[in-house]
């Protein structure tokens, strides 16, 4: 019995470390705020240009700020940490259920040998 119990510690312990170090890369990420567009323009003879812009709120009005004809390298990563963010915010999730889980399971195997 002490042995399970062991074993329920020492994952809790292996989750808080693997949170750390979530919320560490989280930290580290610049995700992008808003969204970037595709749109396109048409000249005088009707033929289509494409260009980007980026769609946010600025001071709580939504915003199209023109990129050009391609993409800024540093809005590209800002664009995969937010899907990074994304995936980590759900991995975070996964992991406190976990934790939350085990520490039920533990307590109420504490309260059960009370009553020995």
């Amino acid at each position: 019995m002490e042995n399970w119990i062991k074993s329920l510690e020492n994952r809790i312990q292996e989750l808080e470390e693997e949170r750390e170090k979530i919320v560490r890369e989280m930290s580290e990420l610049k995700p992008l705020i808003g969204c970037i567009e595709y749109k396109y323009v048409l000249n005088k003879i009707g033929k289509k240009y494409y260009y980007f812009y980026l769609r946010r709120l600025v001071d709580g009005k939504l915003r199209s700020i023109y990129l050009g004809k391609s993409i800024p390298e540093g809005l590209i990563k800002a664009r995969e940490d937010r899907y990074r963010l994304k995936v980590l915010k759900e991995q975070l999730k996964k992991i406190e259920r976990q934790i939350r889980s085990i520490e039920r399971i533990l307590r109420k195997n504490v309260r059960e040998n009370k009553d020995f």
